[in-house]
């Protein structure tokens, strides 16, 4: 019976670090990846039969990434009843998996939400294909009552201003010092769009009188090898807590307002299936204690 496995091939491990050490397939049995100097070694419990064969994905059947197919073929004997992991769940399973299946990044973001008293964390690993599944369905597999609880991270930049001034990796002295070339927005998934104008009022607000005139801002969505280098997250795996480089936070105020009576939200963990839910109000808490430049609740979406 087949295992089908999609391994995403467009992250070089040796450069991110960002590849997990255990990838667990949508319906059980876990396959493990071994990083090496000169690859990756892929490796099975041993299993009379088990055949794996190895193919690249078409792009139709995985547009979002160049992959690799990887298929475990497991016979069954007659009378044998079904293996209990090939049956598929009534709901996708909410508890976090072993340690050993976490990577680096992954437990960075743990790591650093308990480190900022973010109890209410609950860490969730989510089937494989989620990002191709519809927002109600993410949302009962994280286990929240509304998709506007589902909520993502993504670093701007302001283009206007020289990689040699500002903050962070590239800060440099004089006049521009206290300027921020970077923000992190936290937003829903479901809802208003991010509103550029409305951001750059809320950046020179955050520059006090370091700010400069409308003209001086440009803000865009960094690239995505740079979103990955700033944050030390992949692509949907972006996580305010734990970010590589520290940056200015931006809570959407659509986002805070579901923390109204211990609301909780759901958010990238640093790895593109790991999730975490968590009380707004820790979030925010948290993100006020944590190194660098605090979060700010503002009006950025419309």
């Amino acid at each position: 019976m087949p295992y089908p496995f999609l391994i995403d091939s467009s992250l070089d491990p040796a450069a991110t670090g960002l590849v997990s050490p255990c990838l667990r397939p949508a319906r059980g049995a876990a396959l493990r990846i071994v990083p090496r100097a000169d690859g990756v070694e892929l490796s099975i419990a041993p299993t009379a039969g088990v055949q794996l064969s190895i193919s690249t994905c078409q792009p139709s059947e995985h547009p979002a990434s160049d992959a690799v197919r990887l298929t475990i073929d497991v016979p069954r004997t007659a009378g044998t009843a079904p293996c209990a992991a090939t049956q598929p769940p009534r709901r996708p399973p909410l508890q976090p998996p072993s340690d050993e299946c976490i990577s680096p990044s992954e437990m960075r973001v743990r790591d650093a939400a308990a480190a900022l008293g973010m109890s209410s964390a609950r860490f969730v690993r989510v089937p494989a294909g989620y990002y191709d599944q519809p927002l109600e369905w993410r949302a009962r597999v994280v286990g929240v009552d509304s998709t506007a609880r589902l909520c993502k991270s993504v670093i701007m930049e302001n283009t206007r201003l020289s990689r040699t001034t500002g903050e962070g990796p590239t800060a440099g002295a004089g006049e521009l010092a206290g300027r921020h070339r970077y923000v992190c927005v936290i937003q829903q998934y479901d809802g208003p769009r991010l509103d550029r104008d409305l951001l750059t009022a809320v950046v020179q607000e955050l520059e006090g009188q370091r700010a400069l005139g409308r003209k001086k801002y440009n803000l865009r969505l960094v690239p995505q090898h740079e979103s990955n280098t700033l944050s030390g997250f992949a692509h949907n795996a972006v996580s305010p807590i734990g970010m590589a480089t520290p940056m200015p936070v931006v809570l959407s105020r659509r986002v805070a307002e579901m923390g109204e009576e211990g609301g909780t939200v759901a958010l990238g963990a640093g790895g593109v299936d790991y999730k975490v839910v968590l009380r707004v109000d820790e979030l925010l808490r948290g993100l006020s204690q944590a190194p660098g430049f605090g979060v700010t609740v503002a009006d950025v979406v419309r």
